[in-house]
């Protein structure tokens, strides 16, 4: 019997994984000169980690985590994404008392049950970076910044896409009006469960997408300093030439995101267009995840 890879995986050798080194080391070379210090975390976590971070009502948590249980029952999972790893090891190590600046990045594989397809895998390789304590608009533009530069390197076209979720009262505003909306919509059975127990999450349903185009947009109801956050960014944007494009339907689909958040698509052979890189501020989570209340983004 022939024993080949577990479907959703690949074998990276030759000029593949030269390719796959040299794009590792311009992202960390980039980001490094901006002051991030590299972090290496475990492939897997307690599964807690996750369901607390990302949230119980998105797909990652629904339907695309590996979890398993060990020889002493603990229940663990393979790492699906990395910031909720990187806040996590933030508060467990009080890195905000060790470093003066609190920036990290990182690279390895994560992991996801999805359907295999081109250009899609249950294992894949992603970098990230995460700031800690800036809580000015200045931070999540240095994010922007860092990725527009490896995008140019690699020789990548991308179109920056931007949006706010807005803070916890923005959010729960336009809930109230977005429930009020959606109720009147043939929706998928995943969208129908989430209406009640977390609406936003139906603006990222790939499924309901084209449903959702007229809903309102958060932006209307913002208070003054979300408001004035999310001009802020834009008028930086604007002034180092930056341009992007606004999306009122872009929440991102993990559930710590508060305020800005952002994505870069490309057009690829796969698809029409996908996220190449993606992000956001997230300041509530190392609170939520037993830590200071202290800024961040990634």
């Amino acid at each position: 019997m022939e024993i080949k890879s577990v479907r959703g995986t690949r074998d990276i050798f030759g000029v593949e994984s030269k390719k796959v080194r040299f794009v590792e080391n311009v992202c960390f070379e980039t980001f490094q000169r901006y002051g991030f210090k590299e972090i290496i975390f475990p492939t897997f976590e307690d599964v807690s980690l996750y369901v607390r971070s990302v949230g119980e009502t998105t797909d990652i948590v629904e339907k695309q985590m590996y979890e398993f249980l060990d020889k002493k029952g603990r229940k663990l999972v393979l790492r699906p994404e990395g910031t909720a790893s990187v806040v996590r090891v933030f508060n467990e190590h009080m890195l905000n008392d060790k470093f003066a600046t609190k920036r990290f990045c990182y690279f390895g594989p994560m992991f996801r049950y999805e359907r295999p397809q081109k250009g899609r895998y249950r294992e894949f390789y992603q970098f990230g970076g995460e700031i800690f304590g800036e809580l000015t608009p200045v931070a999540d533009f240095m994010l922007i910044k860092c990725v527009e530069e490896i995008l140019k390197k690699l020789n990548i076209e991308a179109q920056l896409y931007i949006n706010s979720v807005g803070c916890v009262a923005c959010r729960e505003r336009y809930k109230n009006e977005l429930i009020d909306k959606l109720t009147k919509k043939d929706l998928c059975v995943d969208c129908k469960a989430r209406i009640t127990k977390n609406p936003l999450r139906i603006l990222d349903c790939k499924i309901d997408y084209e449903k959702v185009n007229d809903v309102p947009s958060i932006v209307d109801n913002f208070c003054e300093k979300c408001k004035k956050d999310y001009d802020s960014i834009k008028t930086i944007l604007v002034s180092q030439g930056i341009n992007f494009s606004e999306d009122k339907l872009l929440v991102r689909g993990l559930d710590y995101y508060t305020g800005f958040v952002f994505e870069f698509k490309v057009k690829s052979l796969y698809s029409e267009e996908g996220t190449i890189c993606a992000g956001g501020r997230y300041d509530n989570l190392t609170k939520e995840l037993g830590g200071q209340n202290i800024p961040a983004c990634g």
